[in-house]
Order: structure tokens, then C-alpha cells, then sequence
């Protein structure tokens, strides 16, 4: 039985690869930041019609 010798990353590549993933997790926490905004406004709208009962209970 021979065993598979662990693959050699060379480290100019893993630099590279965690800037991608940099750049990816910045444009999802983008993407994210912008629906939750989305979601504040709707939220926000739709507060107005919420009787005072609940106003306290709605902080965003």
C-alpha cells in the first residue's frame, strides 16, 4: 500500500487565495449589510402602522 505524499502549496498561492477570500467575505458582508439595511427600512415602514403596544418591543 503506498500513501498519496501531502501535496506541496507553494506560499505565494495561499497568500493569494486568502486575498480572494478577502475579497469574497467583503462582498457577501456587502451584500449582507445591504439586505439588512433593506430589511431595517421595511421595518421601519411597517412600524408606523404597529400599534404603541408593540412600538418597544420593535428596536432594530
Amino acid at each position: 500500500m503506498k500513501t498519496n505524499p501531502t501535496p506541496t502549496i507553494k506560499p505565494k498561492l495561499v497568500v493569494k487565495a486568502k486575498l480572494y477570500a478577502k475579497e469574497i467575505n467583503l462582498s457577501l458582508s456587502q451584500i449582507f449589510e445591504n439586505q439588512l439595511n433593506e430589511l431595517i427600512e421595511s421595518v421601519k415602514i411597517k412600524r408606523v402602522d404597529v400599534s404603541k403596544k408593540y412600538s418597544g418591543r420593535l428596536k432594530v
